[in-house]
């Protein structure tokens, strides 16, 4: 009768060890999927509704840890437990008691975690309810339930010396096992990245033509660039970026750092670029409604001061990288950190010559019909769009990679408008860019 419950026991544990690796496996194979962007989310088998979807759970933090799914954790311990009971049962020796107590063992732990994960499924604020990963955490605690009840034919004995061959070539099989799982999961993963990379790819060089398509239609603007203006790079540079940027605006404080980047990617004699002042503040930009930046406009005072002690680009990288926390002390501060001759540099924030030096970069900027911050013109045409950063990118290598004579043919299609002529200019189009 024992011998019979025992052998029913251990059918039980072997249908829930097997459903344990099979709900395991399909959430493992539906986060790669989702990971990987080639299934649609609340179209899965565990899909039943809006407050009953695995696929919004699998796409929280909760369903990873150390960046590999939880459930590929599971299916490894489970798959390893029913593959040594199945040999272990079989055998009937020492080897089968040892394996129900590190079985109990082992379940033990993995009923902990179930129990936290219950907690964080029902008792905190997570999107949907993963019905999978509840039947999961059920197999859990039947396995366990299986473990106690077949303790009684596990006795406190140790492996008898044929048994240790058996028991060593197991704990490998177990190895290689979970090896194998988790290098094919993995491996599944990877194939997907790599096919979102090459999406992005395709996706990049349709957005790189029309980009340069958009980019040849703007007319060539001949903005005046005097000696007194800030440029970076060589002074061969085949291209001229000039831009129009706030130092308390968050977007220019992102285009200035990727133009530093660029300066490190490409080759010294890509480009170049000269900095024009547009603070949004109504101390010294007469357009805007309301001063959205109480500190822009000394910011740019305080650039300029810096300039004339040949400090503006190091100036303005402190400026940009302290944004948010820029206060009245903070220029001062920073003139300090460059070493520069503070007595001068205070007489020339509040100089005349640096106030009338930004009115002027304000007023050509509106000239230009600079709407926001930043503005950008590259080799004379303006970047339009609501992300510079990818269109500048995209632009410099487009043009890298023309031959001479496109780039000649190009210009010479072009409109030029003398900005000496004219009050303003409208770009062609304002927001068509696609990052």
């Amino acid at each position: 009768m024992a011998k019979r419950v025992g052998e029913s026991v251990f059918a039980l544990l072997i249908v829930v060890l097997t459903a344990a690796v099979l709900l395991s496996l399909y959430l493992s194979i539906r986060y790669a999927e989702l990971a990987n962007e080639e299934a649609t989310p609340g179209k899965s088998l565990c899909s039943f509704s809006e407050a009953y979807d695995c696929d919004a759970v699998l796409q929280t933090r909760y369903s990873t840890t150390f960046g590999i799914p939880n459930s590929t954790y599971s299916m490894v311990v489970y798959t390893c437990l029913l593959f040594c009971g199945l040999i272990t049962w079989y055998q009937r020796g020492n080897l089968w008691r040892w394996y129900v107590r590190l079985g109990l063992l082992v379940d033990l732990v993995a009923v902990g975690i179930s129990a936290y994960f219950a907690y964080i499924l029902f008792f905190t604020p997570m999107p949907s309810v993963c019905v999978f990963c509840v039947a999961l955490q059920i197999c859990s605690v039947l396995a366990m339930i299986c473990y106690i009840a077949l303790l009684p034919s596990a006795r406190q004995t140790s492996p008898g010396l044929r048994e240790r061959p058996l028991a060593g070539m197991l704990i490998l099989l177990c190895l290689i096992l979970a090896a194998v799982e988790f290098l094919s999961i993995e491996q599944f993963r990877t194939n997907g990245k790599l096919a979102i990379l090459q999406r992005e790819y395709q996706t990049t060089l349709l957005n790189r033509a029309f980009n340069l398509c958009l980019f040849t239609n703007q007319p060539i603007i001949q903005v005046p660039l005097d000696e007194q203006t800030p440029v970076y790079g060589s002074p061969d540079a085949r291209h001229t970026l000039i831009v129009f940027e706030d130092f308390q605006c968050g977007p220019c404080s992102r285009f200035h750092h990727a133009v530093s980047e660029a300066f490190t990617v490409f080759a010294t004699d890509t480009f170049k670029v000269a900095f024009k002042h547009f603070p949004v503040g109504n101390d010294c930009n007469p357009a805007p409604v309301a001063s959205y930046h109480p500190f822009s406009c000394t910011a740019a005072y305080a650039s300029e001061a810096a300039h004339r002690q040949g400090k503006f680009w190091e100036y303005a990288d402190l400026v940009f990288s302290n944004q948010p926390d820029l206060h009245a002390d903070s220029f001062m501060q920073f003139a300090r950190e460059l070493n520069l001759d503070l007595e001068r540099f205070e007489k020339d924030l509040l100089s005349d010559e640096v106030h009338k030096r930004v009115a002027a970069d304000v007023e050509l900027g509106q000239r230009l019909r600079i709407g926001g911050t930043p503005g950008a013109l590259l080799d004379g045409r303006p970047l339009v769009g609501n992300e510079l950063q990818p269109m500048f990118w995209s632009l410099i290598r487009s043009l890298e990679e023309m031959a001479p004579q496109a780039l000649r043919e190009m210009e010479a299609r072009a409109a030029i408008i003398p900005l000496s002529v004219t009050d303003t200019v409208t770009p062609a189009t304002s927001d068509l860019s696609v990052p």
